[in-house]
């Protein structure tokens, strides 16, 4: 009898522990999963962004997004005082508030708003992205307006490069005929592969990606006549001869170009070791640039002098 009565109370005590943990557990798990939803985990590639928004050196404001003391519908300006943005990039109607250099890394951390409030924060890196909150519906007027930002950089871009050309006394003029070959350029192997280990690349990977290994190479040659001269010394029907690389791209895509001469390329490219340098530009940044008006030039001005400040 006794026996039995031990028995009953030590099947009674395991019985309300098993209870007790079994409570305990789903306590953890409505936690959780509470936790989870309120940080908007809901894939493992969220919880690779949060692992690496800790390990990598982001901006701290990401835990204020995490922790949404930074919502959609937010004030711009505001946020704007209380967390102040490594950059501010304004695009058509959109503002974006980065909290990450330009070009350092591939980690990218951001909030966009319009019409004075937030509508979009994420980070993201090479290998996942997090979204903190969104806006659907405004998901392809970003891309649009965007795209047509970078448009416009890029072009501002060239009007700059023109623009030195024009002030430290370089040659601007526009081409007439334009004779284009390829020459072979020999090049030491890089990363100590051998001509027998860089032959077995080709002959496995193909040509194309043995050439990023050194070796032998074929780049383009421009002989260039010059038709008019805009800005510097240069004389009508000179020809000209140089490597096209820095051109190609451009004269493949533009129908009207103009030819930049410099006798530095530090002028325009300040981290590279000097010595001449030809740049073919589109015929239209020549022409919005010579556009301005003395305050728009000015505006132009700031912004170029900002991207060069804060390029690497």
């Amino acid at each position: 009898m006794g026996r039995l009565l031990s028995l009953c109370r030590s099947r009674g005590k395991l019985t309300k522990f098993l209870m007790g943990a079994a409570g305990f557990l789903i306590v953890l798990l409505l936690a959780g999963g509470f936790l989870c939803w309120f940080l908007g985990i809901w894939s493992r590639e969220d919880l690779v962004a949060y692992h690496w928004m800790r390990a990598d050196p982001y901006h701290p404001v990401w835990r204020d997004l995490a922790l949404r003391r930074i919502r959609k519908g937010d004030d711009l300006e505001e946020t704007i005082r209380k967390y102040p943005p490594i950059r501010r990039v304004d695009f058509g109607p959109y503002t974006a508030l980065c909290y990450n250099k330009e070009r350092v890394s591939f980690n990218t951390l951001q909030i966009i708003a319009t019409d004075g409030v937030l509508i979009q924060a994420s980070a993201a890196s090479c290998c996942w992205r997090h979204t903190f909150f969104d806006s659907p519906a405004h998901e392809q007027a970003i891309r649009e307006a965007y795209s047509e930002y970078l448009k416009q950089m890029g072009l501002e871009g060239y009007a700059w490069h023109i623009h030195r050309a024009i002030t430290t006394g370089q040659d601007v003029f526009l081409p007439g005929r334009i004779e284009r070959r390829e020459i072979t350029e020999n090049r030491e192997l890089e990363l100590e592969y051998t001509s027998e280990e860089h032959r077995q690349y080709e002959e496995i990977y193909g040509r194309d990606y043995a050439k990023l290994l050194g070796g032998p190479r074929t780049i383009p040659e421009l002989t260039v006549e010059v038709m008019q001269v805009l800005y510097g010394n240069l004389k009508p029907g000179m020809m000209l001869t140089f490597s096209g690389e820095e051109c190609e791209q451009t004269l493949k895509t533009e129908q009207q170009v103009v030819f930049l001469r410099f006798d530095d390329s530090r002028t325009v490219f300040r981290h590279t070791e000097g010595g001449k340098m030809y740049e073919a530009v589109p015929r239209r940044a020549l022409d919005w640039y010579q556009s301005l008006t003395k305050e728009q030039f000015k505006e132009f001005e700031a912004r170029a002098l900002a991207r060069q400040r804060e390029a690497p």
